[in-house]
C-alpha cells in the first residue's frame, strides 16, 4: 500500500518468476541463489523447484489445450508455448463456447492467503 500511495516502501513490491527452461538448465545451482534471496523469492521451499519440472511444457513439441479451449504448442522445454488453436477461430462459435469457471479455474485459498488486501492495509499506517 505504501508503494501504491507513493509513501517510500521498505521495498519495491515484485512477484519474481523464473522460466521452467532456467530451472531445468540450472537445477540445484540456481536453488542456492534463491535461496540466499528470500526477500525476492518469498516462499520458496527448498528443493520444490522439482515440483515445477512436473508442470506443464516441460517436454519439447508438447501440445497441451487449456480451460479456455486453446491448443498450445511447445517448442522448447520449460518454456511457456505458443498458441495454434483456438476455440474462436471462427465468429460463428462464439453462441455455443462456454469459458471455464472461474470460481472452480483456481486455488481461491491460496489466491486470498496470497493476496489478503485487508491484512496489508491495517498494518500499513495512513
Amino acid at each position: 500500500m505504501r508503494a501504491l500511495r507513493f509513501r517510500r516502501p521498505e521495498r519495491v513490491p515484485i512477484d519474481f518468476d523464473l522460466l521452467t527452461a532456467v530451472w531445468l538448465r540450472y537445477g540445484p545451482a540456481l536453488e542456492q541463489i534463491v535461496l540466499r534471496h528470500p526477500l525476492i523469492f518469498e516462499g520458496y521451499v527448498e528443493g520444490s523447484y522439482r515440483h515445477r519440472l512436473q508442470e506443464r511444457f516441460t517436454t519439447t513439441g508438447e501440445y497441451i489445450r487449456d480451460d479456455w479451449g486453446c491448443l498450445w504448442h511447445n517448442v522448447q522445454a520449460g518454456l511457456v508455448g505458443q498458441v495454434v488453436e483456438h476455440p474462436l477461430a471462427d465468429w460463428r462459435a462464439f453462441d455455443h463456447h462456454k469459458p471455464p469457471d472461474v470460481r472452480t479455474q483456481y486455488d481461491r485459498r491460496r489466491l486470498r492467503e496470497r493476496t489478503n488486501l485487508r491484512q496489508l492495509r491495517e498494518s500499513i499506517p495512513d
